[in-house]
């Protein structure tokens, strides 16, 4: 009796770790001013404060930008990785980092920054022949989000409207329809869009 006791908790402690390997995101839009508000919304610049937790102590994490072309995915490019200095490297269970991203004449601009730290401006070509490109985020109603630590997760999209028959646009429907981010331009028929990922080992 003690041996099945001692395995089922063996088994339970097992099962409880596995179940707790999630990492937390949260998203905040907010600015310190309302006079900066309107100058980014002028400039067309989109500013997201992203927070992670989780057991991310001591580990590396990496960004890529997944750049598709008529539902398939033409190029992946790492913005930037931790791996590459130990300063970078998760010191606590908490990481903060900051996208922003700018519409800037026929290029979109991707940049993130850290705790003193920024990454190289990732620049692509963009062709707005189906709509404004424009930034969304795969949550709902909610402020957050929990994936699979082992796995690799979205961020953020940028993207074109769904254009109906009637001539209405809609982006909410595209990043919030539950739809794969991959399967995201054959779905909506979506020619052209970008959908940053993160992972963490």
């Amino acid at each position: 009796m003690k041996i099945i006791i001692s395995l089922y908790t063996i088994l339970l402690s097992i099962s409880s770790a596995i179940a707790q390997e999630k990492v937390l995101m949260q998203i905040d839009y907010s600015t310190d001013s309302k006079d900066l508000e309107t100058i980014l919304r002028f400039e067309q610049i989109n500013l997201a404060k992203y927070t992670f937790s989780g057991d991310l102590k001591g580990k590396n994490y990496a960004v890529r930008i997944n750049e598709c072309k008529e539902g398939e995915l033409v190029k992946v490019d790492t913005m930037f990785y931790s791996s590459q200095d130990e300063y970078f490297r998760m010191t606590k269970d908490t990481l903060n980092i900051t996208f922003i991203t700018k519409n800037e004449n026929d290029e979109l601009v991707f940049e993130l920054n850290g705790n003193g730290f920024s990454s190289p401006k990732m620049n692509y070509e963009i062709l707005e022949s189906n709509g404004r490109y424009a930034y969304k985020d795969f949550l709902s109603a909610a402020s957050s989000e929990s994936y699979d630590i082992d796995n690799e997760f979205p961020l953020f999209t940028i993207i074109t409207p769904t254009v109906y028959e009637d001539g209405s646009k809609s982006y909410c429907r595209v990043a919030q329809s539950g739809i794969k981010s991959e399967n995201l331009g054959k779905e909506f028929d979506i020619p052209h869009y970008f959908v940053v990922t993160m992972t963490i080992e």
